[in-house]
């Protein structure tokens, strides 16, 4: 699922957009599937910040973020 949403970035607001799957729980036959958010973009006042300037300390933030504002506002049904 294509995902975007906004969060402060090193300060300014930072648009972030990328792909969210919600993961699946583990049953009997299959060992489930943990939540992973892969980031696709990342705006700051309309321009595109590169992501491999990021360390990863900074992209698990995002990550965390991605995870937080998702589980607020997504709905499967």
């Amino acid at each position: 699922m294509n995902y975007s949403f906004e969060t402060d970035l090193l300060g300014p607001k930072a648009e972030i957009e990328g792909t969210f799957d919600p993961g699946e729980k583990e049953t009997f036959d299959c060992p489930g599937e943990p939540p992973c958010f892969v980031i696709e973009s990342i705006s700051i006042n309309d321009e595109e910040f590169e992501i491999d300037c990021l360390c990863d300390e900074t992209l698990k933030e995002i990550e965390q973020a991605a995870f937080d504002d998702a589980h607020n506002n997504y709905d499967p049904y």
